[in-house]
């Protein structure tokens, strides 16, 4: 039995827009009234012709075309099952280095980057119990812009479910977020205060009767600190005399959301807090509107030097307190005076931003960024605009694409340029960098002034896609949790040399990552990291993958890693068994002879995933039937029958094989506790070792399906999620079963 790899490709031609245009280049759009900039319920640089006859389209879709083709090529791991596992990544950039949050799994909330303090990051640890159940642990972790860990505290005193984050000039630490919820009564939102040398201060819970929950958090120039969220409290603490003091709810149907603006002082008393929102929302009629109510929520709040409140975020409500007439879309914003008791200025905006996607200028303009919903909100269009300091017309208002993406950071460079990160990409996607354009991670820094300093870059899956912080020239992106993989923050330069290694990934699915597991089966991406033209390596006559491919080499600690499969922007190998029992690893690589990239990898007991049938999320898993035919819906396992699953990344097995060998007998099984459930039952493990006849790191796992505990009526055939646990480290595996 032999592992074999295929390349697939197809070509594209690519048609790119070179920039993202600014209405201050369309000289009768700039300085226009808000509402005018809409046509038929839409908005967008590239629909402002309409208005507009002197060609502002053009500054749109008039920029470099790229002359050439490029070959997409999806590397495939092939078992000799005959079935394929897709493997392919992206790169671009250089990076300097990247970052875990912590051990285990984790999922990383927001980050904030501070030009003396460092670089804070909040989200949450997840760790899994015997029976499959998740449990979180809320987290603050402090680096230095050289990636110097300089603590972690977890769990985070009343925060539950960290959201937003904020890091004063003494280095003190505001985190906002969501309690933990409780079956006997509502959620409050939360605020900790954490001091420059980890150690937690103030803290306190707003809420009252009903659910709520905070999002931002603001520090003032005197120390004073405002905090945005929802609740749907009717008494929630408020201050007499602010713009909204008091909301009803009904007593039956929908409950509606409301934002609130509430400011503490340095002394953490109370110095105004009031609502925002509305009660009414556009219902087209019939039974959808029982129910029916308007939602309003405080994504991100940012304050002057006067003390004036910014707040933008998501509105449906037709009744929400607005200054200038402008269509109800899904976003607001609004300027309120010092106390809280006037607004400046509020509007309907055409997308609700991000949480936290928000910067004001120097000058008193809010830049903001949102995603507006397409196919009825499986996909997104990212939108940035820019209102005026009086709030009365946008000085920028742009989709970043003609195709689909999801904006999920915001952050200003010390110019002031604003730059976006997010995912979701697909379609067109403008990309000025020397990189493969393929990834569905992004990153964009947008005009400074009239079209000018545009630059733009797909990334991998999970390297940008939930937040980004900026400390000098270093752009920090953090990648959002997938499949149970925790992607790391990764600091990036777009000027960087090649060969340039991007990062390291699960060979079967996910996202980069900053940690390995021995005998794990990874992908490698960068730019000129491997050979021209793609090439797979063979077991020798002795039974052994190669350690060299085309003069490319990958080394941990020294101990030289089998590679089974090249090409010039992705490697697939093993993580050598020789690593057992070390806890942290330097991965290297050669080309030629010459040291080319390194990488400081933390190694865990385990991570590990099971090989799936196509790489659509909670795809089957690949499985054998007990009589050796392929588990499918056509050709499901029995109830109570054994199959046969493949995965990786499961950690030590004895006895220990050599790297790059097939198994043979006896065969290696691994020596960390391995539970499966179904429900409340434990199911039946015969065999948990290296899988025969493949090179070692693929493992095979012989499982007993469960015969009850379908629930009432199941259904024939169908799909059941079989949670897996490996010494705290969870995986799902998908398999059709005929009841």
């Amino acid at each position: 039995m032999a592992l074999r790899e295929s390349v697939r490709g197809s070509v594209r031609h690519l048609a790119l827009a070179g920039r993202v245009c600014a209405l201050a280049d369309c000289d009768e759009i700039a300085a226009a009234p808000l509402g005018l900039v809409t046509r038929g319920g839409e908005v967008g640089v590239h629909r402002l012709e309409q208005v507009n006859g002197r060609g502002c389209r053009a500054c749109y879709t008039l920029g470099v075309k790229l002359a050439h083709c490029f070959k997409q090529k999806s590397v495939f791991l092939r078992l000799i099952l005959g079935l394929v596992f897709n493997a392919s990544m992206v790169a671009s950039p250089e990076v300097l280095f990247s970052l875990s949050a912590g051990g285990g799994e984790y999922s990383v909330s927001r980050m904030f980057s501070h030009p003396v303090h460092g670089l804070f990051v909040i989200g949450t640890f997840q760790s899994s119990t015997p029976n499959g159940l998740v449990a979180s642990s809320s987290f603050l972790v402090r680096f230095s812009h050289a990636g110097r860990r300089l603590w972690t505290v977890s769990p985070l005193r009343d925060v539950y479910l960290p959201h937003g984050l904020t890091v004063d000039e003494s280095g003190t630490a505001y985190v906002v977020g969501r309690s933990a919820l409780s079956v006997s009564g509502p959620s409050f939102a939360a605020v900790v205060l954490v001091a420059d040398n980890g150690l937690q201060l103030q803290s306190q819970r707003l809420g009252g009767n009903r659910d709520s929950e905070a999002w931002d958090v603001a520090v003032g120039a005197n120390g004073d600190y405002t905090i945005t969220g929802q609740t749907q409290a009717t008494d929630f603490p408020t201050t007499p005399g602010v713009i909204m003091p008091s909301i009803e709810q009904p007593d039956s149907f929908g409950s509606s959301n409301f934002a609130f603006v509430t400011r503490f002082s340095r002394e953490h008393r109370l110095v105004f807090s009031t609502y925002l929102g509305g009660y009414k929302t556009n219902c087209v009629g019939g039974s959808s509107c029982i129910g029916a109510v308007g939602q309003t929520i405080g994504y991100a709040v940012r304050l002057d030097r006067s003390g004036n409140s910014y707040l933008t975020g998501f509105t449906n409500a037709t009744d929400f307190q607005v200054t200038t007439g402008t269509p109800v879309r899904e976003g607001f914003a609004a300027k309120l005076n010092a106390t809280a008791t006037q607004l400046l200025y509020s509007l309907h905006t055409p997308v609700a931003s991000s949480d936290g996607a928000m910067h004001l200028s120097t000058s008193g303009e809010i830049t903001a960024a949102g995603n507006e919903r397409q196919n009825s909100g499986s996909s997104f269009r990212g939108l940035v605009y820019r209102l005026s300091q009086s709030g009365d017309s946008y000085t920028y208002l742009s989709y970043l694409s003609d195709g689909f993406s999801e904006i999920r950071g915001l952050a200003a460079d010390a110019q002031e340029n604003i730059w976006v990160s997010g995912g979701g990409v697909s379609g067109t996607f403008p990309d000025t960098e020397d990189s493969f354009p393929r990834g569905s991670n992004f990153l964009m820094k947008l005009c400074s002034s009239a079209c000018a300093g545009f630059r733009s870059a797909r990334l991998p899956q999970g390297m940008a896609d939930r937040g980004l912080a900026i400390a000098g020239d270093r752009i920090f992106v953090a990648g959002a949790s997938v499949f149970g993989v925790s992607a790391p923050v990764s600091a990036l330069r777009l000027d960087g040399p090649k060969p340039a290694l991007y990062g390291i990934s699960n060979g079967v699915r996910g996202p980069v990552k900053s940690y390995i597991t021995i005998g794990e089966i990874v992908s490698l991406f960068g730019t000129a990291i491997g050979p021209d033209e793609p090439q797979s390596g063979q077991p020798d006559s002795a039974g052994f993958y190669p350690a060299s491919l085309a003069g490319t080499e990958l080394r941990f600690d020294g101990f030289p890693a089998p590679i089974f499969y090249g090409q010039s922007d992705q490697l697939n190998g093993v993580v050598p068994l020789a690593l057992a029992g070390k806890a942290r690893t330097v991965m290297e690589l050669f080309r030629n002879g010459a040291l080319v990239a390194s990488r400081d990898l933390e190694i865990q007991v385990a991570a590990p995933v099971f090989f799936q049938t196509s790489t659509a999320f909670a795809s089957p898993s690949v499985a054998l039937n007990e009589d050796g035919t392929m588990n499918s819906q056509q050709n499901p396992a029995p109830r109570g029958s054994i199959v046969s699953l493949f995965a990786t990344g499961f950690g030590p097995v004895a006895p220990q094989p050599s790297d790059g060998s097939v198994t043979r007998e006896p065969f290696p099984q691994v020596t960390l506790p391995v539970s499966a459930s179904f429900g409340e039952q434990r199911l039946e493990i015969l065999y948990a070792g290296y899988a025969p006849g493949l090179i070692a790191g693929v493992v095979q796992v012989n499982l007993r399906l469960p015969d009850s505990g379908f629930g009432p009526n199941p259904a024939p055939v169908t799909t059941y999620f079989l949670p897996f646990v490996v010494a705290d480290h969870s995986a799902n595996a998908i398999v059709w079963i005929r009841y």
